[in-house]
Parts: structure tokens; C-alpha cells; sequence
């Protein structure tokens, strides 16, 4: 770490002790909050209490502004230790307040930590309404510092929940458009990489996203920044292995689990042990799959979940675990479907077919196949919003309102506003079906 960067974080350090009852308390607490975030040796419940204390419940915000890099430090350090309620909250005054005094820069602030919450907790259709909301800010906000890392991190988040839902030439326009933004080895600019790096892999581009990755890597490293809540690590170890680097890719995971075990973020964790499992010894990794299944059934993140049930069914169906190997594969091919993750969905199917399963289709259609954001916007239809409404009530553009509403009453297969209550009201019932298609 530069000597500089210890310097400050020992700095911010000192702060940690402040109870938050004053604007230059919290103000503290935020920055301590952050430097905890960024010590190998801290964890998450350290980080979050003092975020907590650093935000106040909104008053943070409301005597910094959610355009500050005060704010945004507070509630990085909840992203970190996984506290997507926290930020959820903080994300929607954040909107309130761009809306309010037509701050483009605090649109973008509460449109990051949606699109963040909605990754982690599996919502991949919510996530890129989220990061494209964001990134419509871009044009109005004054090009800046802060600016350009809370872009670039939004530009990031997309091109991952693009990814996660096929839509790869999106994913690759969007980060071409990225490269011309600058250099991408300045810190505002370096999460571009991470999205580079998570297409790379996408495409089965090994090398190149082991050399997005490790890049990524190197510019947080110079600059004393340990990223908590990313995946450059599992990205290159599992890149590594696809190129026959066993030793390296061993070496990657195993260093992301020492920070991930000692940081104690449930859902971080449980990631990691699934690429661990998936780089190690074959004859392990069924056993290494469910570790990090049961781990992350305890968490939000639905479609991690989905991800190593998926891998799990195939390394037991390599083992002969027929019968294990098709629950876990059918799990994780409904549970990858309703996050929006066609290829996940699809990879799991095609495994069903060579045990000889039948899978049912996908839920295309019905209440169960609505998102957790077109769930919340039919409910808001059926209490009779308008578009309109709707966009002020979920903090989303009417543009974003008007996709959201159409994809409902497709899913639900009807043609007006008011058959949506119904629908509801029918799935809701005892004994109620999901419609399978």
C-alpha cells in the first residue's frame, strides 16, 4: 500500500471511536467507515456499524447531499458488508433529492445502489433498468472526479447484469462506448475493466479476461485499494483454469477466500467457495458446491444461488448422482429463470436433457414468472397508479415505468390494467399454480 494511502486510512481510522451525534461526527464516521472497508484485517459487522452511525437514518444525507463523496463512502461500506436494506433506503433519498433539487449527479448516486442491490439479490431485468436509468443522467451530470467513477461504476454493474441475461452485444456496445471514455487504468475509470472482464468470460474469451481481471487487480493494488464486494479474483481464477493454469488459478481463489473469510460477508463468501470448488480437485468439488449452496441459501443473492446449484447438479451428475444431480438442476434452472438469467437457465436444461429429464419450460408467462421489480410495479397497477405514479412510487424514469408495465401484462397474458389485480389475487390463493407455460 502507498505510503500516502496508510497514512490517510490511519487517519480515518482514529475517527471509528465517534458516537454520530453531530454533521462533523457522521461526516467522520463516514471515512472511517470506508478505511475499515478497505483493511484486509477489518470486518464487515466493524464496517457496517459505523456506517450505520456515519448515515444516521438520512440524516447524513441530508446535511452532506447524496452527491458527496461522504455519502457515497457510507453506504460503499453497507454495499461491502452486504446490508442491501441500508442501502436500498439511502438509494431512495439519494432519487428523492435529484428529483427535488434536479441534481443529475444524485440521480446517478441512488440509480448506483439500486443497480447493486438488485445484482446482488439476484433481480437481473430490475438491475439493468437500474444502470441504464443511470447512465441517462450521464449528458446532464458535469463531468467530474466523482462523477466519473460513479459513471463508470454504473457502466460496470450493467455490463455484468447484461451478461447475466444474454444480452452480450449489448454488454460489448455499451463497454466499447466505455473504452473511449479514457484511460481505464485511472481509479475513476478501472471498473470498466471489471465489466471487460466479466464479457470476456462470457464469450469464452479466457485470456482476455484473465488479463482484464488481473489488470483490474494491479490498478487497486497501486493505489491501496482492496475491493471488497468484486469478483476480480474468482473472474481470473476461474479464467486461469480454463487455460490450464491450475497453480495460479488455486493460488487466486485461495487468496479471495482468506479476505472473504476474515471480512465475514455471507454472500461474498459463498461465491467465493463455489469458484473455489470449481478450480480445485474434481474428486472435491461436489462436496466444496454444496458448502457454498447451504452458505448462500442464507443470503439474498438468488442468483449466486442459482449459479452453484447449476454447477453442483453437473459435478454430482459426473459422479453418477443421478437423482441429486437432477433436484439441484431443476432448482437452480427455475430459480436462474425467475432472475431474468436466460444462459444460467438454459445451461441447466441442456444438463437436465443428458440425464434424460423432461424439464418443463421456463416460466414465461404467470405471476410467478414476473420479477422481483415487475411484481412490485404490478402491485402498484393494480392499486391503480398510473405510469406516471408508478415511476414516482419506485423511484424509476416513466420511460422505465412504461417497459416494466408492458412486460407485466405480457407475463400475465392479458391486455388491461385492470385484469392485473385479479392475477394477483388468484396467485395468491390456496392451492394456486404458477402458470408453466
Amino acid at each position: 500500500m502507498p505510503a500516502r494511502s496508510a497514512d490517510a486510512q490511519r487517519e480515518m481510522l482514529r475517527h471509528a471511536r465517534l458516537p454520530g451525534d453531530t454533521p462533523a461526527e457522521r461526516l467522520a464516521l463516514a471515512n472511517a467507515a470506508l478505511a475499515h472497508g478497505f483493511d484486509p484485517d477489518q470486518r464487515a459487522e466493524v464496517a457496517l456499524a459505523l456506517a450505520r452511525r456515519a448515515l444516521g437514518d438520512g440524516a447524513l444525507a441530508r446535511e452532506q447531499g447524496t452527491e458527496t463523496p461522504a455519502w457515497g463512502q457510507a453506504c460503499y461500506a453497507a454495499i461491502f458488508a452486504e446490508d442491501l436494506e441500508t442501502v436500498e433506503r439511502e438509494s431512495d433519498i439519494a432519487l428523492d433529492q435529484g428529483r427535488r433539487r434536479g441534481s443529475p449527479l444524485a440521480l446517478v448516486s441512488g440509480w448506483i445502489g439500486h443497480v447493486s442491490v438488485r445484482l446482488q439479490r439476484g433481480d437481473l431485468p430490475g438491475a439493468v433498468a437500474a444502470g441504464e436509468a443511470a447512465l441517462d443522467c450521464a449528458s446532464d451530470v458535469r463531468w467530474t472526479v466523482i462523477a466519473s467513477r460513479w459513471l463508470s461504476a454504473s457502466a460496470r454493474f450493467l455490463a455484468e447484469a447484461l451478461v447475466g441475461t444474454g444480452e452480450l452485444e449489448r454488454a460489448d456496445d455499451l463497454l466499447r462506448e466505455w473504452e473511449r471514455a479514457g484511460d481505464l487504468d485511472l481509479p475513476d475509470l478501472v471498473l470498466v475493466r471489471l465489466g471487460r472482464a466479466f464479457h470476456a468470460e462470457a464469450v469464452g474469451d479466457h485470456e482476455r479476461a484473465l488479463a482484464e481481471a488481473t489488470r483490474f487487480g494491479e490498478v487497486c493494488a497501486s493505489v491501496g485499494y482492496v475491493e471488497r464486494n468484486s469478483p476480480w479474483r474468482l473472474v481470473a481464477a476461474r479464467a486461469a483454469s480454463a487455460l490450464g493454469d491450475q497453480r495460479r488459478a488455486v493460488a487466486l481463489a485461495d487468496e479471495a477466500l482468506v479476505l472473504t473469510r476474515r471480512w465475514g460477508a455471507p454472500g461474498e463468501l459463498g461465491a467465493t467457495l463455489r469458484t473455489r470448488a470449481l478450480v480445485g480437485p474434481g474428486g472435491a468439488r461436489a462436496a466444496g458446491l454444496q458448502e457454498a449452496v447451504t452458505l448462500l441459501r442464507t443470503t439474498p443473492r438468488r442468483l449466486a444461488l442459482a449459479t452453484a446449484l447449476v454447477d453442483l447438479g453437473v459435478a454430482q451428475r459426473r459422479h453418477g448422482l443421478r437423482r441429486h444431480a437432477r433436484a439441484a438442476l431443476e432448482e437452480g434452472m427455475d430459480l436462474a429463470a425467475r432472475c431474468g438469467a436466460v444462459p444460467l437457465a438454459e445451461r441447466a436444461r441442456t444438463e437436465l436433457h443428458v440425464l434424460g429429464a423432461r424439464p418443463r419450460r421456463h416460466l414465461a408467462s404467470g405471476v410467478q414468472s414476473l420479477t422481483a421489480t415487475q411484481r412490485r410495479v404490478a402491485e402498484l397497477v393494480a392499486d391503480g397508479l398510473t405510469n406516471r405514479e408508478i415511476a414516482q412510487a419506485a423511484f424509476i424514469t416513466q420511460k422505465t415505468a412504461e417497459t416494466h408495465v408492458s412486460a407485466v401484462l405480457r407475463k400475465l397474458d392479458v391486455r388491461s390494467r385492470h385484469q392485473v389485480a385479479g392475477c394477483l389475487a388468484a396467485d395468491a390463493e390456496p392451492g394456486a399454480t404458477a402458470n408453466a407455460g
